[in-house]
């Protein structure tokens, strides 16, 4: 599954083109969030997340999913307007991380996912809603384990 993981190298680029850092564990939590999108948008199926985006895609796939999952993240840390329900939303995605792996969560994972949270509702959602919340929450954790390796 060589041609559907996004490398280092990817996310990387992504960061720089937005002259932003970020550690090497978070990196890593991004490269495998993208890398999850990226294998769920070749399954075919229907992604309120992703579906938006296939109008959008060009040559570079790799080079677009790791854009777009630096950026929510990024958005997501800026936190402007505040992300008000970071605890609960915290709390959420840590369940559903551990019903998923089984482990508990770490604290960077944790970060990373609700920071990305925030950006992609910011991104996706018209009127957010606490299930419309829920329902990405849960689409990002998924990714997030589909990423894996």
């Amino acid at each position: 599954m060589a041609e559907d993981r996004l490398d280092e190298q990817h996310i990387v680029d992504a960061l720089e083109r937005r002259r932003q850092p970020a550690g090497p564990e978070t990196r890593e939590d991004l490269r495998q969030l993208g890398t999850g999108l990226l294998r769920r948008f070749h399954t075919g199926t229907f992604d309120p997340i992703l579906d938006p985006l296939k109008t959008l895609l060009g040559v570079d796939e790799k080079g677009q999913f790791a854009q777009c999952t630096v950026d929510w993240y990024l958005d997501g840390r800026r936190d402007s307007p505040p992300f008000a329900h970071r605890p609960e939303m915290r709390a959420a995605m840590s369940r559903l991380l551990n019903e998923s792996t089984d482990c508990e969560p770490a604290a960077h994972e944790l970060n990373t996912l609700v920071n990305a949270l925030a950006g992609a509702e910011s991104d996706r959602v018209l009127a957010p809603a606490p299930a419309k919340r829920l329902v990405l929450a849960q689409q990002l954790v998924e990714a997030y384990v589909v990423g894996i390796g």
